[in-house]
C-alpha cells in the first residue's frame, strides 16, 4: 500500500510540473524575420481565406515591422507577410501589407486587417518583401519548418 501511495504522489508531482506558467526558455519570443525580395506571383490568390490586408488607414509609415510584431504579440499564428518594395506604383501603395495566418481568424480586424482587397497594388510593384515566419518549438506564432 505504501508503494502505491508513493507511485501516486510521484505521478501527481510529475503531472503538475508540466502545468507551470513559467516562460519556456527553449522558445524565444516571436520576432519578425528579415524579408526576402519576391515577385507578386509569390502571394497566394486573394480568395485564400487566411489572407488579410492592412492599408493606409493603418499607420505603417513605410515600415511594416511594428505592425507585424503587434500581430505576433497578439498571439496570431502568422505564416507569411508581403509588403510592396519599389516599382512604378510603390509610392502609392507603401501602406499596404498583406498577411497570411495559419487559419482564418476574424479577430485580426482588431489590428486593422480585413479581407477587402479592393485597390490592391497587385503586380504593379516590381518586387515585394516577403517575411517567412518559422515555428520555433511549440510557441505557435510561426509556420512549420
Amino acid at each position: 500500500m505504501q508503494t502505491l501511495k508513493l507511485i501516486a504522489v510521484t505521478f501527481f508531482a510529475v503531472a503538475l510540473s508540466g502545468c507551470s506558467n513559467a516562460p519556456n526558455d527553449t522558445n524565444p519570443p516571436a520576432t519578425v524575420p528579415e524579408p526576402t525580395s519576391v515577385p507578386y506571383s509569390n502571394i497566394p490568390p486573394i480568395d485564400t481565406p487566411e489572407l488579410y490586408r492592412a492599408t493606409g488607414g493603418v499607420a505603417l509609415n513605410e515600415d511594416p515591422v511594428p505592425l507585424l510584431q503587434a500581430v505576433l504579440d497578439a498571439g496570431f499564428d502568422l505564416r507569411r507577410a508581403w509588403y510592396p518594395r519599389g516599382g512604378i506604383c510603390a509610392a502609392v501603395f507603401v501602406d499596404e501589407l498583406i498577411i497570411q495566418l495559419d487559419s482564418p481568424n476574424a479577430e485580426i480586424a482588431n489590428l486593422g486587417f480585413s479581407r477587402d482587397f479592393t485597390g490592391t497594388s497587385g503586380g504593379c510593384a516590381i518586387a515585394w518583401a516577403q517575411y517567412d515566419f518559422v515555428r520555433s518549438g511549440v510557441s505557435g506564432n510561426f509556420q512549420e519548418e
